[in-house]
């Protein structure tokens, strides 16, 4: 597993098919999440976020400087590019009218890029807690936490559709926020570059 953000920046650099996959995992629904609050359409995320990634491996070893910016900043810039000639191509074909104009003001888009980037960590913090091979915590007891927290469902339903105390449930609740504490904070150092 990478550990750092040095190391995933030195995977990609050597063209290292594990740092490639990890930052693929990562920022792919980042950046379809972000395309989508920019106004893309699915179809629309889903292509522009392609050809994204696909400049975005083309150019990295040789156009990105870490001294320069965070990685993600550069990303996406990438991506703001994409969407750009999309909202171009679409408006040429009349599929809808568009305003190139229409991108957000920096700080609405500062916003939306932190919202989607805090988003996308506690995503990919929740997918490890429900990864049986990355946590160590019982199958009920996140199961329980899911329940109650994520779905709103009331402790003692919880508990008594999964054989458990409502006390069970708490601890549940308790363990799995702390396992995503510190997941939280992991993604974040990993993903800071």
């Amino acid at each position: 597993m990478l550990l750092t953000s040095t190391t995933l920046l030195e995977g990609l650099s050597e063209g290292s098919d594990m740092a490639w996959q990890k930052f693929d995992a990562f920022y792919r629904p980042f950046l379809t999440c972000y395309a989508k609050r920019y106004g893309m359409t699915d179809d629309d995320a889903d292509d522009v976020v392609q050809v994204t990634m696909l400049e975005f491996r083309q150019n990295f070893t040789v156009k990105y400087n870490r001294e320069q910016g965070r990685l993600r900043h550069w990303v996406i810039g990438i991506l703001k590019r994409q969407i750009a000639n999309q909202k171009r191509q679409n408006a040429k074909s009349h599929v809808i009218s568009s305003d190139l104009n229409a991108f957000p003001s920096p700080k609405v888009a500062g916003n939306i890029e932190e919202e989607e980037w805090k988003r996308a960590i506690v995503s990919t913090a929740i997918e490890l807690l429900k990864d049986k091979r990355k946590c160590r915590l019982t199958a009920c007891k996140v199961n329980a936490f899911l329940e109650f927290t994520l779905t709103g469902k009331p402790a003692k339903e919880v508990a008594d559709n999964l054989g458990m105390s409502v006390d069970d449930v708490f601890r549940s609740k308790y363990l799995c926020l702390r396992y995503l504490k510190k997941c939280r904070h992991t993604l974040q150092r990993f993903y800071q570059c």
